[in-house]
């Protein structure tokens, strides 16, 4: 019975032992889109104001407002307005989220720049959509610079790549992506990212 034992230790050593030895790195690709779709929400009401509700009645906050937009160009009409998105932020005065969706950077940013009493900037951000071609072209990029990584890393264990051994892409494909902007970040920008597992040469 002693030497079953052995063999049954033995033998899950051997099978690890010819495991190959991997690299896991993450590959990136640089997608820029030039016409995004851009969109932005603002609030209009009173929550924030430490004026009492008799002060100012939304009419005139919309007014107001819709002054304000003209003055760059555009109107109330122009945008959509959502009142149950408004409900859910359960804010306790009168109010209304107002989305504004344009292609044209020139128009958004008349858009952001239009304040008056009673408006909150809530978000602001774009869309793009990755069709099934452009994907071809960052994943195969995406591989290129996971490539150049684990041999740079190999090189400094002192082996060679043998081949790829899985490939991990959580990237949408011919679906919205949406994305927030930022004063730091270049719109248009996505950087496509896949995970790569390199298996190394054995000596």
């Amino acid at each position: 019975m002693k030497y079953i034992h052995i063999l049954i230790l033995i033998i899950p050593m051997l099978v690890f032992g010819q495991e190959p030895t991997t690299i896991t790195v993450t590959g990136r690709s640089l997608h820029y889109d030039k016409t995004p779709i851009f969109k932005g929400d603002v609030t209009l009401g009173a929550t924030f104001s430490s004026y009492p509700e008799t002060a100012i009645s939304f009419e005139q906050m919309r007014s107001k407002y819709n002054e304000a937009l003209k003055a760059n160009g555009l109107e109330l009409k122009d945008m959509t307005e959502d009142a149950l998105g408004y409900a859910l932020l359960r804010y306790n005065r009168e109010g209304m989220i107002y989305r504004y969706e344009t292609t044209s950077i020139k128009e958004f940013q008349a858009f952001m720049t239009a304040t008056s009493f009673g408006v909150n900037n809530l978000n602001y951000g774009y869309e793009f959509i990755i069709d099934a071609q452009e994907a071809a072209l960052l994943i195969s990029k995406a591989l290129q610079n996971a490539s150049a990584q684990a041999q740079l890393i190999a090189a400094k264990m002192g082996k060679k790549i043998k081949g790829v051994v899985a490939i991990e892409d959580r990237n949408v494909i011919d679906k919205v992506i949406k994305k927030s902007m930022y004063y730091d970040h270049k719109i248009g920008e996505y950087f496509y990212e896949i995970t790569v597992v390199f298996a190394l040469e054995n000596e």
